[in-house]
């Protein structure tokens, strides 16, 4: 008997996965072995945005390794996150992730006009 279990479509309902959630973003990678080898997929789910893709049994983009599965998966994730990572969405899912983000410039708020200096 398999571990992994697919439904009647051929998607894979307990693979093995890895969840990180930050800035109310929840995001994880799962993989799982099928008739071609360990499929792998990622999925990120916020309130503006959804990423996801199922982990099917017909999948053939595959690795002959668990270990393999779970690296490029994680790989495929942080590339995803870091090309989609406008004004800083997902800073805090990347750190999750061992990712160090580079700071962000700041704004120093320095008033234009002082009309009371020296009063």
């Amino acid at each position: 008997m398999s571990k992994y279990i697919y439904d009647e479509q051929g998607i894979c309902t307990n693979g093995d996965a890895m969840y990180y959630k930050a800035d109310g973003i929840l995001a994880h990678y799962e993989v799982a072995k099928n008739k071609h080898g360990y499929a792998r997929t990622f999925e990120v789910q916020g309130s503006i945005i959804s990423i996801c893709r199922p982990l099917s049994w017909e999948e053939e983009d595959v690795t002959s390794t668990k270990e393999e599965a779970i690296a490029l998966a994680k790989y495929e994730l942080k590339r995803a996150l870091i090309s989609s990572n406008y004004n800083g969405q997902f800073d805090g899912l990347l750190m999750a992730m061992g990712e160090v983000v580079e700071p962000k410039n700041q704004v120093i708020d320095k008033p234009q006009l002082s009309l009371f200096d020296g009063i």
